[in-house]
């Protein structure tokens, strides 16, 4: 069986890579402009919606950040939409102020992290047929297992998988590779699993948590880039404070089962 979401929700996700911005220099915490980095095809926390006009538009839990956070400090916001593997070359040349796009806080990348905002864990989405022969961490060697191509999941897939394991670009190619048998499992934080799984029946989670050590999401800017980061983790600290932080990814959420049932 093939990807469960309806097909508008599929198209615009399929869409998504297609329409970021035209790139501009970042990284200047005096400029007018917040410009952030996104891959919009990793919901809850960046996708598409198409509005009442019918015009594409980013939505999700690190959209809606994002918006606090350009008006909180004063700036426009302008968001670029690239492939997830793009993003940090991108940011080290200057093409945007930061990335924000569900990225792990893994300290092996050459950027400046925010303070974390959101903590997951990491887990592995597999077809319903196989919940008798995946119970383990250890059932994962030797298996068809994928991550998403430039992140911590497609590490963790392989560490765990072996020769085996894969890397492919989109999130959305990789769920209905799986649907559709060419793969037996998807390595995925644990927000973005249990999305997925609501709205396709025929898929589920393993029953385990895959081990990692950083496993909380932040922002990434230039190294270098100090003074931005901190106005932003001030922002963040109140952010978390007041629950905003965690009604953000409920709603996005919300959001995700909604178009998905339309």
């Amino acid at each position: 069986m093939y990807f469960q979401m309806k097909k508008g929700l599929i198209l615009l996700l399929a869409m998504a890579l297609m329409l970021g911005g035209v790139a501009c220099g970042g990284g200047d915490a005096q400029s007018e402009t917040f410009h952030v980095g996104t891959s919009a095809d990793y919901p809850p926390y960046e996708f598409i919606q198409l509005d009442d006009s019918g015009n594409e538009v980013f939505v999700g839990a690190d959209i809606e950040l994002a918006k606090i956070l350009a008006e909180k400090l004063g700036k426009e916001l302008k968001i670029t939409n690239m492939s997830f593997d793009g993003l940090l070359g991108s940011l080290a040349e200057g093409q945007f102020d930061c990335v924000i796009a569900g990225l792990t806080n893994d300290p092996e990348r050459e950027v400046l992290f925010s303070d974390n905002y959101f903590a997951r864990n990491q887990v592995c989405i597999i077809h319903s047929d196989s919940a008798a022969t995946i119970q383990t961490v250890e059932d994962m060697a030797g298996l068809k297992i994928a991550g998403q191509t430039g992140t911590v999941q497609e590490t963790l897939a392989k560490e765990h998988a072996g020769e085996s394991a894969i890397a492919v670009q989109n999130f959305n190619d990789m769920v209905m590779m799986l649907q559709g048998g060419q793969l037996d499992g998807i390595v995925s934080d644990s927000d973005v699993a249990e999305g997925f799984v609501a709205t396709n029946s025929d898929l589920m989670l393993a029953p385990f948590t895959i081990p990692y050590e950083n496993d909380a999401v932040a922002i990434a800017f230039q190294l270098g880039n100090q003074e931005l980061c901190d106005q932003v983790n001030v922002i963040l600290a109140e952010l978390k404070e007041d629950g905003t932080i965690e009604q953000l990814m409920a709603d996005a959420k919300a959001l995700q089962e909604e178009l998905a049932a339309e």
